[in-house]
């Protein structure tokens, strides 16, 4: 089942008879068809290594930028973030005008899944000033934009899912889009426990995994073990999803906040065995008693071998 997409209904009009799927208008005044999302690379920079930059562009017509400048060891020395609004002043470009008063106006040029800075940088003119196109927004759940990963999966360990009230909600869709049965079993174990950016019956990462309630359910009961099975938790909200994954030992750490706000830690580790996952380490899993909460991940470290 997949997430609502987001109509361009914010800004001016788009004429799908004069729009392609470059992003381009073919008629000067339109607004693009705009992929909306996060961009993101390393541009150029003249005093430093490079710009970690971070571009969002949100359906509302607003604009997010993140740039943290790097050290000579390679590494983010100083920050910035600014806000404010897009716009088209000609054919195929887009321009950020800040909120802030004196700030400059940047200027990209609108590519495939990517913007180019036009930004002149001397002597570092050839370089590579392109963002592309890192995270995709597919829709809104109770306020707030839901974006999936669209850079390719690499390996564990992995994101999955994170989200704190108050922020965008970010789930792995390309680690999700390649997992095997018994990782997406994973998953679904966790969604079908826990609240994960829920909106009625509509649960983010339900959807992202393409299930419903039902099917979710299924997969978990055909992979997971009985004993850890239990009924889902609406006011325990899923903060984070996180697997690492060593041989036939996986390896979950998450995040769950209670309608208190207040956030708890645990780990999980499961080994896969005759395809099926038994248990090596469990932290207690949230139900409706105090007694029963997730255990808290403390700082102290656990004497003997660690489990996570």
């Amino acid at each position: 089942m997949a997430l609502p997409l987001i109509a361009a209904s914010c800004g001016p009009k788009n004429d799908p008879a004069h729009t392609d799927n470059s992003g381009h208008s073919e008629q000067p005044g339109q607004q693009p068809a705009l992929i909306y999302g996060v961009y993101s690379d390393t541009l150029p920079c003249a005093d430093c290594p490079g710009i970690l930059t971070e571009l969002a562009i949100l359906p509302d017509t607003t604009y997010r930028l993140s740039e943290r400048k790097l050290g000579a060891d390679g590494r983010p020395a100083n920050s910035s973030l600014d806000r404010g609004v897009y716009s088209f002043p000609s054919n195929g470009h887009l321009k950020l005008t800040s909120r802030k008063e004196g700030h400059p106006e940047k200027m990209f040029e609108i590519g495939e899944k990517q913007f180019k800075s036009t930004e002149a940088l001397g002597s570092q003119a050839s370089a590579d000033l392109t963002l592309d196109l890192k995270e995709e927004v597919k829709g809104k759940k109770n306020g707030e934009y839901v974006y999936y990963k669209t850079t390719p999966f690499n390996g564990h360990p992995t994101m999955v899912y994170s989200y704190v009230k108050g922020n965008d909600i970010h789930i792995g869709k390309a680690y999700l889009d390649v997992a095997p049965e018994s990782e997406r079993a994973i998953v679904a174990y966790y969604a079908s426990q826990f609240n994960t950016g829920c909106e009625g019956e509509a649960c983010t990462l339900a959807e992202a995994l393409g299930m419903d309630e039902a099917s979710m359910k299924t997969v978990a009961n055909k992979w997971m073990p009985a004993e850890t099975l239990h009924p889902k938790r609406a006011d325990a909200q899923l903060a984070l999803l996180f697997i690492m994954q060593n041989g036939n030992q996986y390896q979950v750490n998450y995040n769950v906040m209670g309608q208190d706000n207040s956030m708890m830690s645990a780990t999980d580790v499961f080994i896969l065995k005759d395809n099926q996952f038994t248990v090596e380490h469990k932290a207690q899993t949230a139900q409706g008693s105090k007694e029963n909460k997730p255990s808290v991940k403390s700082e102290k470290k656990p004497s003997g071998r660690s489990k996570g």
